[in-house]
């Protein structure tokens, strides 16, 4: 397919003059080099072949080496780019090997039922023919490569989105030129002269003989490939009947179809339309072609699907007739079934003969039947049961002349039926003669499909039938049978007697089913826990016989049933325990050891002596170490590292001696492998004693001295690396304080490269919160922090996850080293910036950094207040502009959801709602500030400016606060309100006296501490005082009517709860609705 088919003239050049060699000497002699290159270093090839089989994040897309392309493909790939950069090929061969290189991946697409096994293939080649267009300076060349890849581009679109794509359209200028050229070509006849007007040379010099022919078919087609002019559907068309008249075999007409744009959708209906659709035309459309060129609305049409299925199947290609049920919208693929499994004699004949099958078949009945349909099993029901009969028919004398390599591709087809007879059958077999496998490896291949087969079977008859047969398949455990199925399945019913989970991990046919599924699935196994093994089954026989991937299961079970079975284990490990390094998968067996044994009150009983134990804890490091390992057998090492730190006291000394010489020969790379980090914290957790501290300590110190290597020298940090340092940090608690050595660099490149990590900013929180830093260090970091580029950008609260919090943690945390020196005024201004007076735990931990500032500096920090504004990009010049910059809905909010005793006596607590309402110790300074300062000399409008911010409200709304200390500076402030409200004149200050007198004739004279008034008395002054200065509010007519009513508030009373519930006005809905809201 991908090789060029047509033969150009000797003198053949481009339309710009650029001489054109023929393709096929070209091709022939660049992959002859290529191939010797191969020959001499294959390993290298293939290696990288087998490659291209696993995405960017080394997760393969299929197990199947055999779908790796040709290490070939690589070497050509190789020595394209090479001799390109060298500037060895001329622009002939450029063009030959880049459209050769588009065919090619086209082809290995379509030999593909998964694209993404391909997929690494295409980019690799997409980016071969980019590079290659970014070199190229010969333009004709130029234009040909891009498009090259242009269609290459196309066709895999086309292959992976199965959507029509759409048509390029060309200016009328070059439409017109185009077709000029289209009515010369179609004008001339062979054996005549004729050139070409416009921009086009003269391309034909006809002769009557075929070669000339030949050659005239070529240069029309290079003409296609460099001129590169957008044709219609029609001017294809008519490109198509002059290549055809022109040519006597089907290549030159082949070669044109692939360079067809796959954009000509309706090309195909027009063909299928000709009357010539069953002559050389049609049968010289490739398939690949055909398809892609097919838009949407073709591929339902029948007449289009029985052309290609024609295609299809004049080649035989089963995977293709896969790519066809798969991608095709809505395409029925019933008839095609039927003529192959029904209609077809000749096949159906192939598919019963016992005779050597073609591999063909196989492949049809794979891509062809979903075995996970009902309908698709009762087409092969009839091969199902006739290969089924032959399999129960067959004995050790007859079975080595028979060939049941046809039977494997239906066992995926069987009912759990027929697949429990065909077992037993093959175990019967190989029961009564054991040479079997050795002589015929068609029964081994039966044994592995039957049991890949029923392995996924989840209907609880067959799986309880299966553990009637565990005996007879154990019996099978000591023959040779290579058949990894087959171990699974022993292995699954063996795990059928232990409780869901308890082995640290689900069977995949387990992963595989719905939560429902899985609760039956766990109740009849935890109902059947107590069923037991065969009874010849028994420790010493299990660990006497030949090691099986089963025999692990086995022991585990026998240990978790019998006392006697743990005390024969016991035994036995007391007197082998060096052999347990040498027999793999023995991890799950020590595991279920040390578990029982975990809940017996006598260990020595059982021989689980000190040194068992302690030569078990180098093995299970080196497991847990191990990055080959598997993650539910380093689930049950560390288990097993617990369990023996737990069940032997007085080894944990020793036990943290040998760990930590064994951790010192890792690398600190490898000691900060996630494994390792998680087996620290959990011994951790079990020490009680503090026994592990001198392993915590060193494993600290090593993780602290590659973390700052990572901080300074890697730029980004990946997710598995995060999730480590996560883990890492939880244990710096656990350890005595950090060394203020490695903290240091730690925290300088973490400040430096790091200050936009979330979780970095978190981690190093925690380092900067466990060590002790001197004076002069802690004041740098400080100042690296303020001063940080990206600082004032990352202490926006709309960054999503935001750095803000950690970064106001970390800040806390190092003025908390040395307050007195951290208290400066160069560090106070500059987080002057970023807080917002909000009750979140940031702006909490900055206005505690305030508090120390005035405990050691002695000086009040309202002077730095004034100059504060909630705007990011306003300023203040008194303390009147900082409090009328809050926003009066959120000053309201708070007023309405003023906190609780317990987030106002805790400095540092964390609330859900705390950011989305202000701090009501910072609004009731900020408003005393604004009354000392400016009291006396505010204007009317000023003083409505400051009622309208809500900030006296919120002072009303803290003489319900539970908090003496808050209470008392509320009643100062309003006091001091009070009596600065005599002298101005604005139109609402005889109302706000009012109310102010109210609140002033509700407290209890003298009283210390001031009493707390009812919650809903203050919420009722707070709206009412806001009415005031919003009159427009509905309820100002209602609260001021209710207040002017009474000489003094009742403390006592609810008001206005029932003339708002039962309001009899026109706005009796939202009276309600206030009522209840606040």
């Amino acid at each position: 397919m991908a090789l060029p088919l047509t033969a150009r003239s000797p003198t053949a050049q481009g339309p710009g003059g650029v001489p054109l060699t023929d393709e096929r000497d070209g091709i022939l002699l660049f992959l002859d080099d290529c191939i010797q290159r191969c020959l001499r270093t294959p390993y290298r090839y293939v290696e990288e072949s087998l490659a291209l089989l696993f995405t960017e994040d080394n997760e393969p897309t299929t197990h199947q080496p055999d779908l790796a392309p040709s290490p070939l493909l690589i070497a050509v790939l190789e020595r394209f780019t090479e001799q390109q950069t060298s500037k060895v090929l001329t622009a002939s061969d450029t063009l030959t090997l880049a459209t050769f290189l588009r065919k090619f991946t086209l082809s290995i697409m379509a030999k593909h039922s998964d694209l993404r096994h391909s997929e690494r293939i295409s980019t690799r080649v997409l980016n071969v023919l980019r590079d290659l267009i970014s070199v190229q300076k010969h333009p004709e060349i130029l234009v040909a490569v891009s498009r090259e890849r242009r269609l290459l581009v196309s066709g895999l679109r086309r292959l992976h989105t199965s959507s029509s794509l759409p048509l390029l359209h060309s200016p009328r200028s070059q439409v017109i030129a185009v077709q000029d050229f289209l009515n010369a070509v179609e004008s001339s006849q062979p054996g005549e002269g004729q050139s070409c007007s416009g921009q086009d040379r003269t391309i034909m010099n006809f002769l009557v003989d075929e070669i000339t022919a030949q050659w005239t078919a070529a240069e029309l087609i290079d003409w296609i490939r460099l001129i590169d002019q957008p044709l219609s559907i029609d001017d294809v068309f008519r490109l198509v009947r002059v290549i055809e008249r022109w040519s006597t075999d089907s290549f030159a007409l082949r070669e044109f179809f692939f360079h067809v744009e796959p954009t000509h959708h309706g090309l195909l209906s027009m063909i299928l339309r000709s009357s010539h659709a069953n002559g050389l035309m049609s049968s010289s459309l490739p398939f690949e072609v055909a398809f892609m060129m097919a838009g949407n609305d073709e591929l339902l049409e029948r007449d289009v699907q029985a052309f290609l299925l024609q295609l299809l199947f004049g080649k035989w290609s089963s995977l293709q007739v896969a790519r066809v049920a798969r991608m095709i919208p809505d395409f029925d693929i019933s008839p095609l079934q039927a003529l192959i499994f029904k209609q077809s004699p000749f096949i159906r004949s192939m598919f019963f003969a016992t005779t050597e099958p073609l591999p063909v078949l196989s492949d049809l009945v794979r891509v062809t039947l979903d075995a996970a349909s009902e309908s698709d099993r009762l087409l092969a029901e009839d091969y199902c049961s006739h290969w089924k009969a032959q399999i129960e028919r067959a004995d050790s004398s007859t079975a080595s002349a028979l060939s049941f390599v046809p039977a494997l591709r239906w066992i995926p087809y069987m009912d759990d039926e027929a697949l429990l007879s065909c077992l037993d059958a093959v175990v019967t077999i190989l029961a009564g003669d054991s040479t079997m496998v050795a002589h015929h490896n068609a029964l081994d291949g039966v044994l592995e499909a039957v049991c890949s087969t029923i392995g996924t079977s989840t209907s609880p008859d067959t799986i309880a039938r299966l553990r009637k047969r565990v005996s007879s398949l154990l019996s099978l455990s000591r023959l040779s049978i290579s058949s990894q199925s087959f171990e699974k399945l022993v292995s699954s019913l063996i795990n059928a007697h232990f409780p869901l989970g308890l082995n640290h991990r689900l069977d995949l046919t387990l992963k595989r089913q719905s939560v429902d599924s899985l609760r039956g699935v766990s109740f009849w196994r935890w109902s059947d826990r107590l069923d037991r093994l065969p009874p010849h089954l028994s420790v010493p026989n299990v660990l006497a016989n030949d090691w099986t991937p089963s025999s692990p299961q086995i022991l585990a079970a026998l240990i978790y049933q019998s006392p006697s079975s743990r005390f024969q284990f016991g035994k036995w490990l007391a007197a082998e325990v060096n052999k347990v390094g040498q027999t793999p998968d023995f991890i799950a067996v020590i595991h279920a050891f040390l578990d029982t044994c975990a809940v017996e009150p006598d260990l020595e009983r059982f021989h689980i002596g000190t040194h068992a134990a302690f030569e078990l804890i180098p093995h299970l490091i080196d497991t847990v170490a191990r990055t080959s390992t598997i993650r539910h057998v380093i689930t049950m090492a560390e288990d097993c590292l617990c369990l023996i730190f737990r069940l032997h006291p007085q080894l944990q000394t020793k036990f943290a001696h040998q760990l930590v010489e064994k951790l010192e020969t890792f690398s600190p790379k490898s000691l900060f492998r996630r494994e390792l980090q998680t087996l620290i914290f959990r011994l951790a957790l079990c020490d009680g004693r503090g026994t592990l501290g001198a392993v915590i300590d060193m494993y600290i110190d090593r993780g602290m001295e590659w973390i700052v290597r990572r901080f300074a020298e890697d730029p980004t940090d990946p997710a598995n690396f995060l999730d480590s340092l996560e883990i890492f940090g939880r244990l710096i608690p656990k350890a005595s304080e950090i060394k203020a050595h490695l903290a240091d660099p730690v925290l300088s490149a973490g400040i430096q490269n790091r200050l936009g990590s979330r979780r970095v900013l978190n981690f190093m929180y925690i380092v900067a919160s466990h060590t002790k830093l001197k004076p002069v260090n802690s004041n740098r970091l400080l100042q690296n922090i303020l001063q940080h580029q990206v600082f004032l950008a990352n202490s926006l609260p709309i960054s999503e996850p935001s750095t803000w919090p950690p970064i106001a943690a970390l800040l806390h945390a190092l003025f908390l080293m040395h307050p007195i020196n951290a208290s400066q005024p160069s560090h106070i201004s500059p987080l002057l910036k970023v807080y917002r007076g909000t009750l979140a735990i940031a702006d909490r931990r900055l206005l505690s950094i305030f508090r120390l500032f005035e405990q050691h500096r002695h000086l009040s920090v309202l002077a730095v207040f004034r100059r504060w504004t909630a705007s990011a990009a306003g300023s203040s010049s008194k303390a009147l502009d900082a409090l009328t910059s809050l926003d009066p809905t959120t000053v309201m909010k708070t007023c309405i959801s003023f906190p609780s005793h317990a987030v106002l006596s805790d400095p540092l607590g964390c609330d859900a709602t705390a950011s989305l309402i202000y701090d009501p110790n910072f609004v009731l300074a900020l408003l005393a500030s604004t009354l000392l300062d400016d009291g006396s000399t505010m204007s009317g409008m000023e003083w409505v400016a400051l009622f309208r911010s809500n900030s006296v409200c919120v002072a009303i709304r803290a003489l319900s606060s539970k908090l003496p200390q808050l209470r008392e500076i509320a009643s100062h402030v309003l006091l001091g309100l009070w009596a600065a409200l005599h002298e101005p004149a604005f139109q609402e200050r005889d109302q706000a006296l009012y109310v102010l007198n109210l609140v002033k004739d509700a407290l209890p004279p003298s009283t210390s501490p001031v009493a707390r008034l009812p919650t809903y008395s203050t919420l009722l002054l707070a709206h009412a005082l806001r009415c005031v200065f919003y009159p427009s509010n509905f309820m100002y007519p209602i609260t001021s009517r209710f207040l002017l009513q009474r000489p003094e508030l009742d403390k006592g009373d609810v008001p206005m709860l029932f003339n708002l519930l039962y309001s009899s006005s026109d706005d009796w809905r939202k009276e309600r609705i206030w009522m209840i809201r606040f």
